[in-house]
């Protein structure tokens, strides 16, 4: 075979493999937040808005942003992320509001993420064909189609390009000579800061270079690898520090508040370790991979428990294989900590996000997994190569499987909130959403139905009684539909809302003429 081939054959056997996975993702529609940022965003539909990402008004609230009117130009965003942003601009002047568009683009960054991380790991292990695995594994992981499927986790696509990209140009710069070794380096500081720009998950990046440089170059001595700051780390601390000031002083988020559930060091800690060994389970057995509900504080764990425990050992584990493998098997020992240091923004021990569990958060971890197995699985071509790629297509089949099964979850809004009371039945905001995908497709019976679950769930979940008196109003069922307002608002004590809600009403019966109706809502604002 001709080696221009062979050089171009990864690639294309990575384009290949990564349509026939996703294929079926291509007629998804829109779902969960992508209404936030996407279909319900006007931000995104002018060019004329683009210079307003460097604006305060870029941020907002969710809660502020569902409610806002047609004119408001937030993006939607509850932190700086304007490359995300901008590529929602791309999309919208391509494909207007066909998701199609949208998912073909989010499967497009996908492939390529595949392809630069077989770049990277070419670069890293010098086997081009433990690379391509690795990477294979990575574009057909099940973990990884919660990020793909839906357009608003965009975000974590992109920080892995950036990230990946940043990282080959490090170790470009480290191999270079002078002139070309300061481009290289300036051009990874700049993929640094676009990745910050996509995710703040990408702050790990300086932390992964110092293990790569404490293994392979420094040849285990960390202390050594610190030493390298002044040259080869400073430029990453100050792209850090530039980064932070953006964050924190020219484009702050006072809206921005952290809504976890547990409270307490300890219950944080217990709510980590299981999180953590829920991951490890995923990544390495993925089985049971499901859509987390934001909000759900089942996942709060309060007690040493025994899923505790287990998670505890898990980790521990790996932990020791890691420190016993840096010595001889230095590869693999990259592999593990990669996987627990990228993790590190959102282990939430000291609470920074809303949400406490979610597939999307292990895109960038996976790759050091699926390194891993990559690895372990050639470990059998001492013996005989076939066996070990018997196996990589054995892996791969599975992964590929699951996954194009798990992209059918999100055909929509109701398939996707369905699977989320599977797995937990006795989340009412869950019963809440499902409702409302319910009722945006017309089966309005179906959606009081799920209103009327969320509300027996929980007896004080103002927002079903409001979803439910919106969907009896619009049946045009007054009556019931002042009786649920009346119910939600009286959690809230918002009696200004209820006058407003009764002349209203009264407003919309008389239209109709249906003036006895009208004038008992009227009397309502009165009393």
């Amino acid at each position: 075979m001709p080696k221009k081939l062979n050089k171009f054959l990864p690639f294309v056997l990575i384009i290949c493999v990564g349509f026939v996975v996703y294929a079926n993702s291509l007629h998804n529609s829109f779902v969960w937040d992508d209404y936030w940022n996407i279909t319900n965003n006007n931000f995104i539909r002018s060019w004329k808005n683009l210079p307003l990402i460097f604006d305060k008004t870029y941020l907002a609230s969710p809660e502020s942003f569902v409610s806002s009117n047609s004119h408001h130009l937030g993006a939607g965003e509850i932190s700086f992320r304007p490359v995300v942003t901008l590529s929602y601009f791309s999309d919208y002047a391509i494909w207007g509001l066909n998701p199609f568009g949208y998912h073909l683009s989010n499967l497009l960054l996908h492939i390529a993420n595949a392809s630069i991380l077989y770049l990277l790991l070419a670069m890293f292990i010098q086997n081009k064909l433990i690379a391509l695995a690795a990477a294979l594994f990575f574009l057909a992981h099940p973990v990884n189609t919660e990020a793909v499927n839906v357009i608003n986790f965009r975000e974590d696509l992109l920080v892995f390009f950036f990230f990946a990209a940043s990282l080959i140009t490090y170790l470009k710069s480290c191999v270079l000579k002078e002139k070309k070794q300061k481009i290289a380096y300036l051009f990874s500081l700049a993929m640094f800061l676009l990745a910050l720009f996509s995710k703040e998950m990408a702050l790990t990046l300086p932390l992964v270079i110092m293990l790569y440089d404490a293994l392979f170059v420094c040849q285990g001595d960390f202390l050594q690898a610190w030493r390298r700051f002044k040259s080869r780390y400073l430029g990453y601390a100050c792209v850090l520090l530039f980064y932070f000031w953006i964050w924190g002083s020219l484009m702050p988020n006072p809206d921005r508040m952290v809504f976890y559930p547990a409270e307490g060091f300890l219950k944080n800690l217990f709510t980590a370790l299981t999180i953590v060994g829920t991951y490890i389970q995923w990544v390495f057995l993925p089985l049971g991979i499901h859509n987390i509900v934001p909000d759900n504080s089942c996942l709060v764990v309060n007690n040493f428990i025994p899923e505790v425990l287990i998670s505890l050992l898990l980790i521990s584990c790996l932990f020791a294989l890691a420190v016993k493998k840096y010595a001889y098997a230095k590869e693999e020992s990259f592999s593990i900590f990669w996987f627990f240091i990228v993790l590190l923004p959102v282990y939430n021990i000291l609470p920074v996000l809303n949400t406490i569990m979610g597939a999307r958060f292990l895109y960038i971890p996976v790759a050091g997994v699926c390194l891993l197995l990559a690895l372990w699985v050639f470990k059998f071509s001492s013996i005989q190569k076939s066996v070990s790629i018997g196996l990589t297509v054995i892996i791969l089949f599975v992964f590929s499987l699951i996954s194009f099964g798990r992209s059918t979850v999100y055909r929509n809004n109701i398939s996707l909130w369905q699977e989320m009371i599977k797995f937990y039945p006795r989340c009412p905001s869950a019963h809440s959403d499902l409702g409302a995908s319910f009722e945006s497709a017309g089966l309005k019976d179906q959606a009081i139905s799920e209103y009327q679950a969320a509300i027996k769930l929980e007896p004080r979940y103002t927002k079903a009684y409001f979803n439910l008196g919106n969907c009896y109003y619009k049946m045009n069922l007054f009556q019931q539909a002042f009786d649920e307002y009346k119910k939600g608002l009286s959690l809230v004590e918002l009696k200004k809302n209820l006058v407003f809600l009764s002349t209203n009403l009264g407003a919309a019966f008389r239209a109709k003429g249906r003036d006895k109706e009208a004038e008992y809502f009227f009397q309502q604002a009165k009393d």
